[in-house]
């Protein structure tokens, strides 16, 4: 291994993670403690040095989503699990009893959301499975008493409930969900649920249905609803009359946000703000947008380096200022945008120490003439070898990874392929039945255009991902020589699958997220035999690179069987690879002990099978 990298320098500068903004001016969040992951809190004037530990309850062993915080009585709401399984359920703890309590019993808790007064929950539980998609159940809690209703099941509905927020109107007699079309993530539309009556109505005419229609945060409603969609092409608030079902833009977005968030409420109508990202200039604008019903009053904007994450809290702005080559920074803004109220580093150590990397915005070509985005880490000194995200790549944003490769002398490409969000709808929607094709060529040509720009050998250029690119990157190793007529033949030097796939039938009946699966490569009734053809495991003879494939035991989002015959192959053949099974581990490790013993496992390999090749 390479001894001058020293993993723990980085997981040690990097000890908070998940921040949660409470109402009242306290932001909660989780450190890095041993080998254990515990909350701690601070108020908007601490460092998070002098963060608080107010739990004993290790959340390296559990799932960790926060929901939402009662100031009043000091009580915090998350979904947690057991075990990582992901039987996700709503519980509470007590900051004054340090009690910690399970509040529902569901098999999966996909979204909850309580009322103002925290005094009634509405949570969703998805309970099984039909030939038209997922079945689910409204629940409405009485908080005080423990009491329970099922408001409504859609199992006799074509449109299923699926994940977003509940919005509740101001006077609580109704809430707002989303559903999905057959569970397809292709059609989603609104549902209107009367908590008394229990009516409902769907509030989307079907023509304006898409899979990029989301409810904006904290959004009680009247007379009108807001929410996202990318019915433009880029994602745009709009005002929904909800008497009528008139949808009309609020906004015409030339850029990409990252975000789009509702403000707190300070009598000046509807407040919004939204980030733009402008990945070429290296520029954020966040922009403050104020509507009475579905009109536009006023539109405050500011211009930032980085890329920015937005956050509220009834004290100001949050924004999370971070880039490739530079560790995250919290900002808080006036409302106004007019003043910097206050940062807050989120990591600790030198800054030297943590960046060995400068960075480009580029495009480069494709094999049908799309040109690309990506972004390029390249090391201070000599390049020696570089690496490609196989997916969730072309985002600006600080990756340990891409630091300890520069340290290592390794170039990291990060490109946005086909499919990838955040670069307009009709880019995202290139990858829709056609999961293990195109974007894999992308990959393919992204590798080819590293090997001439810096005159590597093929040999000399490894792929990783995680998940999705974790699939991406054992595709790429085995994607057949001619792929719809085009030669893609690449000599990758290695691959690192995390997290992976490699059977897509088996994918699709034991994920949790089989509708994932559905919206990437069509019903799988309908296309059995595309599944087998762009499973990896029944391309196995065309490995030739080595792989290193890491998978936990308790991954219920891609289970460790849809990894099985592949690595049973791997096992049987003279295929250079290496393992690492992590034993009650899920989608992902969490405890430190485990991270370093991946990075150990990661460094190793690519010692032997990348950095040891000649130019």
């Amino acid at each position: 291994m390479n001894k001058s990298i020293d993993i723990e320098k980085y997981l040690g500068a990097f000890p908070y993670s998940r921040v949660f903004f409470t109402r009242d001016g306290h932001l909660l969040f989780l450190k890095s403690i041993g080998d254990g992951l515990f909350l701690h809190m601070i108020n908007e004037e601490q460092s998070f040095i002098e963060g608080q530990q107010i739990s004993d309850l290790d959340f390296s062993k559990q799932s960790y989503w926060p929901m939402d915080y009662d100031c009043q009585n000091k009580v915090f709401y998350i979904k947690s699990d057991s075990h990582h399984l992901e039987d996700m359920n709503v519980f509470s703890f007590n900051l004054k009893t340090k009690e910690f309590n399970k509040l529902t019993n569901n098999t999966y808790t996909f979204a909850a959301d309580l009322t103002p007064d925290f005094k009634k929950m509405v949570h969703i539980d998805r309970y099984g499975k039909d030939g038209n998609g997922y079945l689910s159940r409204v629940y409405i809690r009485n908080m005080e008493t423990g009491e329970e209703i099922v408001l409504y099941d859609d199992k006799n509905s074509l449109y299923r409930l699926t994940w977003g927020m509940v919005h509740f109107s101001n006077d609580l007699r109704k809430v707002i969900l989303r559903v999905d079309h057959l569970s397809r993530r292709e059609r989603t539309n609104f549902l209107l649920l009367n908590v008394q009556s229990m009516e409902h109505s769907y509030l989307l005419a079907e023509e304006v249905e898409g899979a990029n229609l989301w409810s904006t945060d904290d959004n009680l409603f009247d007379d009108y609803f807001y929410f996202t969609s990318s019915l433009q092409g880029k994602l745009n608030i709009y005002a929904l009359e909800i008497a009528t079902g008139q949808m009309t833009p609020l906004t015409d977005n030339s850029l990409n946000p990252q975000g789009i968030i509702s403000l707190p409420d300070r009598g000046l109508g509807r407040q919004f703000l939204q980030v733009l990202i402008d990945p070429k200039a290296d520029q954020s604008y966040f922009e403050v947008l104020t509507f009475k019903a579905n009109k536009v009053l006023n539109v405050s904007k500011k211009i930032k380096h980085g890329n920015m994450i937005p956050y509220s809290t009834e004290r100001g702005i949050w924004v999370c200022n971070m880039a490739i080559n530079c560790p995250m920074t919290l900002l808080r803004y006036s409302y106004d945008l007019l003043h910097e109220l206050d940062d807050k580093a989120y990591f600790q150590g030198q800054y030297q120490e943590l960046v060995h990397n400068h960075c480009e915005f580029l495009h480069y070509p494709s094999f049908d003439g799309h040109h690309v985005p990506a972004f390029l880490s390249l090391p201070f000194g000599e390049i020696k070898a570089a690496m490609i995200i196989s997916f969730y790549g072309g985002k600006n944003e600080y990756d340990l990874s891409m630091q300890i490769f520069a340290e290592m002398g390794i170039a990291v490409f990060s490109p946005a392929v086909r499919g990838t969000m955040g670069y307009g709808q009709n880019w995202r929607e290139l990858i829709m039945g056609d999961l293990g094709g195109n974007e894999i060529l992308d990959v393919i040509w992204a590798a080819k255009f590293l090997a001439k720009k810096f005159s590597l050998k093929e040999e000399q250029v490894g792929v990783y991902g995680g998940s999705h690119g974790g699939y991406a990157t054992l595709r790429a190793l085995t994607m057949p020589t001619v792929f719809n007529g085009v030669e893609c033949a690449f000599n990758f030097g290695m691959g690192i699958c995390s997290a992976g796939f490699a059977d897509l039938e088996d994918f699709y009946h034991t994920s949790n997220i089989p509708d994932w699966l559905v919206q990437m490569l069509g019903p799988f009734e309908e296309n059995k035999e595309k599944y087998r053809e762009r499973s990896p495991v029944f391309h196995f003879d065309k490995l030739i690179a080595p792989l290193l494939v890491i998978h936990g035991t308790n991954d219920r989002r891609v289970s460790p069987t849809s990894m099985e015959s592949f690595i049973d192959k791997l096992r049987q053949s003279d295929k250079v690879y290496d393992l690492l099974i992590n034993e009650g581990e899920g989608h992902g490790c969490l405890s430190r002990g485990k991270r370093i013993e991946v990075w150990q496992k990661k460094l190793a390999f690519i010692e032997k099978h990348l950095l040891r090749v000649t130019p």
